[in-house]
């Protein structure tokens, strides 16, 4: 078993100086202007092996696929219900077979097609009790696996029991190594309640490499990544001195107002406890030469305008590089960004604006997406 030597930064962060991406515009789709597609809420964008770029409609249930120099090659329609169909995907991947893998978060269930639509099978992670349900978190493939993060859900009529997990499958949905798991019971007799602190599971915050290391982000407050192999064998460990963040009062109440439960149309009373602090630990990317950029819960706020995020860069082993600024015409609130590749980067604009629109309800008229622009799609090569 290897053990990286854990790396412990003591160096003030604003002493150090950063490594700048300024990625640079190759072509954008949708919008007003674009008369030939129209999107309705872009979830995903992944490069495939051929080097095409595939965005997934979650809305529209559509595959649109483009060149890398922006053209229109084929829009492929997967809704429905029978095989090779799913209604309303969250995220897409390639498999290992070069087929496209589409991924429904509830009830949990992976379909995969063909990359001309036929019908190529499909799968689901883990056995929910009679009665019960799945769901799917992250996704991704990992080696010759898959690493999903999602939870099975279970009830006897008065509570309800959940267990959280971060595991490799195959492609037939058996559960190869599990990484973590969580079990909470809940009395469904009650007052609706949710605990942010309580209900933390972290392997919700994940990413594969290549050669199939897995890390996951396992305490909330602390900035902690730690590294497994596929026989679920310790191998690194990144962690850095942190100072948390605290939240501002704006942030506290989005985060309450953003825990609805919805029962025969009617929105349920439900006692929401937020931390006064941001989770430590948002986003692990691993990169094509195995090193990983992490993003901290200081990553993207307080920033100038034109710098979209502040990654901390490591190596493989879980020594510290430095700091990558990407400066970026994006808005982090309300757009979306991918990054398909070390080279690639995807801003779906307004995109925030646009799933509110999806799941707001009839009796909600606090803000009116009517006028809501188009959904823009905007392609950046990085340097």
């Amino acid at each position: 078993m290897r053990l990286a030597v854990m790396f412990l930064l003591l160096i003030p962060t604003l002493a150090l100086s950063a490594e700048i991406i300024t990625p640079v515009e190759i072509w954008r789709a949708g919008g007003q202007d674009d008369e030939d597609v129209f999107f309705g809420v872009i979830t995903a964008a992944q490069l495939a092996p051929d080097g095409d770029l595939w965005l997934l409609d979650m809305q529209l249930s559509t595959l649109y696929q483009y060149s890398i120099e922006g053209e229109l090659i084929e829009s492929l329609v997967v809704e429905g219900d029978g095989p090779g169909e799913v209604r309303e995907p969250t995220r897409m991947f390639f498999t290992p077979e070069e087929k496209i893998a589409l991924v429904k978060n509830f009830p949990g269930e992976v379909v995969m097609i063909e990359t001309d639509g036929t019908p190529a099978g499909s799968f689901s992670f883990g056995d929910a009790t009679e009665g019960g349900f799945s769901g799917i978190g992250n996704v991704t493939p990992c080696g010759k696996l898959v690493l999903a993060s999602g939870s099975l859900s279970s009830w006897d009529g008065s509570s309800s029991t959940r267990t959280d997990y971060l595991s490799l499958f195959d492609y037939q949905g058996v559960e190869q190594t599990n990484f973590c798991s969580k079990t909470s019971e809940n009395d469904m007799g009650g007052k609706i309640s949710f605990n942010e602190a309580e209900s933390f599971f972290g392997g919700r915050t994940s990413a594969c490499s290549k050669d199939g290391t897995v890390y996951y982000a396992p305490q909330r407050n602390e900035y902690l990544i730690v590294g497994f192999n596929s026989a679920g064998e310790k191998v690194s460990e990144i962690k850095r001195e942190y100072k948390q963040r605290k939240r501002t009062a704006e942030e506290i109440k989005e985060h309450k107002d953003g825990y609805t439960v919805i029962t025969n149309g009617v929105k349920q009373d439900v006692d929401v406890a937020v931390e006064p602090y941001a989770q430590a630990i948002r986003q692990i990317m691993v990169r094509d030469d195995n090193s990983i950029w992490i993003a901290s819960s200081h990553s993207f706020n307080d920033l100038p305008d034109g710098i979209y995020g502040i990654f901390d860069h490591f190596s493989e082993d879980g020594t510290y590089i430095g700091k990558v600024e990407v400066h970026l015409d994006a808005d982090r609130e309300k757009d979306h960004i991918f990054f398909p590749s070390d080279n690639l980067c995807v801003v779906i604009k307004d995109a925030s604006a646009a799933v509110s629109s999806m799941y707001s309800s009839v009796e909600d008229d606090e803000e009116d997406y009517g006028d809501a622009e188009p959904l823009e799609v905007v392609v950046y090569k990085l340097d």
